[in-house]
């Protein structure tokens, strides 16, 4: 029935079964459909489109079309954490590393490019944490995004590209069960227990190691409470987040 609707719409015409109360709405034809008038193809459209939507959109007031001038940043030197002296704007892209960053950045790059060259600020993060950079960003002038991928195929693209590719080491199983328990901040594969690679490098705040799970107890979660209001404070955080394909 979809399938039929949508053809019908392409094409301009509905099959119309005998007997149906609303032929005189329409005009008959030699092929045993009938065309919709113009008006009535309108409607018929304008509903598909609507059907069509995972979810109700609102237009909204926000930009994230800003100027380099505009959004010139100065970071302040304190003791406690820097803090940008004017809030950053503009696209902000966390780049997870293996998680098609780089092709997404390139991607943002020329949208920004062909809007205007609007500011597009895209940072590996890894440590100080995301909020360090975009804490207080100007949420009606920017746009905040990040990108995930499978942890297991993120994690194995990781060794494979640093240790193999880059620094031509043999991937034997030693090697790889080494690499993969790595938890450098940028360049690892799990984090300190902190509930996950991504979710870590996401965050706009420190997570603390070892909060989440630990060596003694590899298949238990020790806070799932704490994880998911992590989980939960980055989708509220974040403007949009990739999920890309499966791998």
């Amino acid at each position: 029935m979809n399938t039929l609707f949508a053809l019908s719409l392409k094409s301009n015409k509905i099959p119309i079964p005998q007997g149906n109360k609303a032929l005189p709405l329409v005009s008959s034809s030699d092929t045993g459909t009938s065309s919709l008038s113009s008006r009535h193809l309108q409607k018929m459209q304008k509903i598909g489109v609507q059907l069509g939507r995972a979810y109700s959109f609102t237009k909204s007031n926000r930009t994230w079309c800003t100027r380099e001038k505009a959004a010139h940043h100065e970071r302040l030197d304190t003791t406690e954490k820097h803090r940008w002296l004017n809030p950053p704007s503009g696209l902000l892209y966390v780049k997870v590393p293996k998680a098609a960053s780089s092709t997404i950045a390139g991607v943002v790059h020329r949208i920004s490019r062909n809007n205007g060259d609007c500011v597009f600020h895209s940072l590996h993060t890894g440590s100080p944490p995301v909020g360090y950079w975009y804490g207080n960003r100007d949420h009606n002038a920017s746009f905040l995004f990040g990108s995930v991928r499978n942890p297991a195929r993120r994690a194995i693209s990781r060794v494979f590209f640093e240790h193999v590719s880059q620094q031509k080491r043999e991937p034997n199983d030693r090697n790889m069960m080494k690499w993969l328990n790595t938890t450098n901040p940028q360049y690892g594969t799990v984090s300190e227990g902190q509930g996950g690679f991504q979710l870590r490098y996401l965050a706009l705040d420190e997570i603390e190691p070892g909060s989440a799970w630990n060596a003694e107890s590899p298949k238990k979660v020790i806070n799932a409470s704490q994880v998911d209001a992590h989980v939960t404070t980055i989708l509220e955080s974040y403007d949009f987040l990739d999920c890309g394909r499966a791998n």
